[in-house]
């Protein structure tokens, strides 16, 4: 699950996006150095069929979570304080794209009348 979710972060993240995918694998990496050394102990100190058991509870339950995050996810990034600003930044910038576009479309057209009247006077 955590392998696959860099992309998810990277869209959900905008300009941001490298701290997500940072973060994120600084965690992963945490999380595996971490089992390692708890690992051991923890088979031995605890029954292995007691120890598999709960590991298994602890992979149910966050295998839930993509389901969770699949039918409530839009509410609870449109409750996110941080999901409204990334969305008010994309409005502004497609905003300034816009504006760019028709200022650029207008210049164009200048320049062919321009280009029109100057045959026209030549002509």
């Amino acid at each position: 699950m955590l392998h696959c979710k860099p992309g998810t972060d990277v869209d959900r993240s905008g300009h941001l996006a490298s701290s997500a995918v940072t973060g994120q694998s600084f965690l992963r990496e945490a999380l595996s150095a971490g089992i390692v050394i708890v690992g051991q102990n923890f088979y031995t100190d605890v029954r292995p069929a007691i120890a598999t058991t709960i590991l298994a509870a602890i992979a149910t339950l966050l295998g839930v979570l993509p389901f969770v995050f699949f039918k409530w996810g839009p509410t609870i990034r449109a409750r996110s304080a941080f999901s409204l600003e990334i969305k008010q930044a994309a409005a502004e910038d497609k905003r300034r794209e816009d504006e760019e576009l028709e200022t650029e479309k207008n210049e164009k057209e200048a320049r062919e009348q321009q280009q029109q009247e100057e045959r026209s006077r030549e002509a």
